[in-house]
């Protein structure tokens, strides 16, 4: 039909689209997203060697050389502790230097009690066996 033939009130209408061939060509491949650099990591830290010198001597304080190896394990393990909280960190290393200290206090406190012990048996045998010493 005519546009000049339609009656009046009604709208012309589109013409049908032809229907196209199936295409044999394949889909478009996608083009890759653009590269983004990975989050930001924090730098990997070297680890400290007072960390490692701190557990080192807190394993000998527990096993060859009680006191020595104890107020060593101390004394590093602080040290170290000072680089691995600084801001920024210096060094990796805190989880190595709390062992050691923990390690060194907990033999310090052992001697502690081993010397109060000591010092106890050493009063309360003075105190029974020396009363009859004292006495002639």
């Amino acid at each position: 039909m005519d546009q000049e033939n339609l009656p009046q009130g009604v709208p012309p209408q589109e013409p049908e689209p032809v229907p196209q061939p199936p295409s044999t060509s394949p889909e478009p491949i996608p083009a890759p997203p653009a590269y983004s650099a990975p989050p930001s990591m924090p730098a990997i830290l070297p680890t400290s060697t007072m960390a490692v010198v701190s557990l080192i001597a807190g394993i000998v304080g527990f096993t060859v050389a009680p006191v020595l190896g104890s107020i060593v394990a101390l004394i590093a393990g602080y040290a170290a502790r000072k680089d691995t909280r600084a801001v920024p960190p210096t060094a990796s290393g805190d989880g190595m230097a709390t062992a050691g200290i923990v390690m060194g206090w907990i033999v310090i406190a052992l001697a502690v009690v081993a010397c109060c012990c000591g010092l106890l048996a050493f009063l309360v045998s003075m105190g029974i066996g020396g009363a009859s010493f004292w006495r002639h």
